[in-house]
């Protein structure tokens, strides 16, 4: 962590990082697609303080001097050349992704997938193939 400039860190699958960090953060960045926590940015952000995050702004009106920054996808083109840059790495081995399961495409697959997604403990990704 130290090498990162973190002073703590708050999981949040195994605890309430709401709680923890109330009122605590200077920056504060969400890169959950999922809106999971709707309330993190502002449960945890300190007045004055800045953020940013793919979900939805959050209300900020009780911390007026703390800012918001959305973050949205850039445009088809940037993302095929990112999706392509992927694709090369890991053809050239310099992206390795550790792959826990292999599941069929089918919905008896999809459902096998989701139960594992929700206990939250693969040691990998979770893959789905025809």
């Amino acid at each position: 962590m130290e090498t990162l400039g973190v002073d703590e860190v708050g999981l949040y699958n195994q605890e309430n990082i709401n709680e923890k960090f109330a009122n605590q953060a200077d920056v504060v960045i969400n890169a959950a697609l999922d809106g999971s926590n709707p309330s993190l940015i502002s449960d945890v952000i300190k007045d004055g303080g800045q953020s940013a995050s793919v979900g939805a702004a959050p209300d900020l009106s009780a911390k007026p001097n703390a800012t918001f920054e959305h973050v949205k996808p850039i445009d088809a083109k940037h993302d095929q050349i990112a999706l392509q840059k992927l694709a090369d790495m890991l053809a050239d081995g310099s992206l390795n992704v550790k792959i826990f399961k292999e599941l069929s495409l089918t919905l008896a697959g999809v459902i096998e997938g989701h139960q594992l997604l929700e206990q939250h403990h693969a040691p990998g990704r979770i893959i789905l193939v025809k």
